[in-house]
């Protein structure tokens, strides 16, 4: 699992975690985060990316540009 902030044109930065699988895969699943719940909060996240990479699917999970209301 890697983490990493990206900042936006409005310098904003937003969090997002990528679980690498460890050759190259060939599907790549983004959950982006939304009023389902906290990016912070969300333990399930942790068991889809350890689940997704097993089975030699990269999975990020991020949060969008309106993470903090924002927009």
């Amino acid at each position: 699992m890697e983490k990493v902030k990206i900042e936006t044109n409005r310098d904003i930065l937003l969090d997002r975690v990528l679980f690498g699988t460890d050759g190259k895969a060939d599907t790549v699943l983004i959950a982006i985060t939304g009023i389902h719940g906290n990016f912070y909060s969300n333990p399930f996240y942790y068991n889809n990316g350890d689940t997704l990479t097993a089975d030699g699917i990269d999975f990020i999970y991020a949060q969008t540009n309106d993470a903090f209301g924002a927009i």
